[in-house]
């Protein structure tokens, strides 16, 4: 097994492998063992503070394990959705029901989806924050694309997820982002990816 875990109650804890199925058992005894109690969104649960997972193999990337429940073709559906740069509510959630928890009403889009986020930057017209003006909409998936392709090692190709006017404490949302930004670097001809 390559799983490499730091102790310590603070952390970092950092868990690692070829893929996420190498590591996940040690995550979750860990989890059970050093992990503190908190009750995000009033849900009761159990946390790391300060983890990294690092998945050295992408391709690899899907936890597989008996018992989780996998649907590989909601898998399929949400990477299409996403880099298609979607928020509709009803072509994913015919391959995910449960999603619907999360889509406030009466919209039929989610506030929080990533593709919409990732790929029509900053979408503020159908939050009501940018009526009356010119909005230029962006593709941060292109902008990251053509920062890394110019060759050099840039730090600055990101993509951010959370809006802090359309994402703050004073909006009432069932589906907040969890994901702040996501960041590439190009570093000895490989790709690597921090969420």
């Amino acid at each position: 097994m390559t799983t490499s875990l730091v102790s310590r109650k603070t952390g970092p804890w950092i868990f690692r492998g070829r893929s996420a199925n190498e590591f996940y058992q040690d995550m979750l005894a860990t989890i059970r063992l050093e992990g503190e109690r908190a009750s995000p969104r009033g849900l009761p649960t159990t946390e790391l503070l300060h983890a990294l997972t690092r998945i050295e193999d992408p391709r690899r990337r899907v936890l597989t394990q008996y018992g989780r429940g996998l649907n590989p073709f909601f898998n399929l559906a949400e990477s299409l959705w996403i880099l298609q740069g979607r928020s509709d509510a009803d072509w994913i959630c015919f391959f995910n029901s449960q999603l619907r928890k999360f889509l406030d009403p009466p919209l039929r889009n989610f506030h929080g989806a990533y593709g919409e986020r990732l790929r029509r930057w900053p979408r503020v017209t159908r939050l009501g924050l940018g009526r009356g003006q010119d909005i230029r909409l962006h593709d941060q998936l292109a902008s990251c694309f053509h920062t890394l392709s110019d060759g050099t090692e840039s730090r600055q190709a990101v993509m951010v997820l959370w809006n802090p006017v359309a994402d703050g404490h004073v909006r009432l949302t069932l589906d907040r982002p969890c994901n702040v930004a996501v960041t590439f670097k190009v570093r000895a001809g490989r790709l690597w990816m921090s969420v």
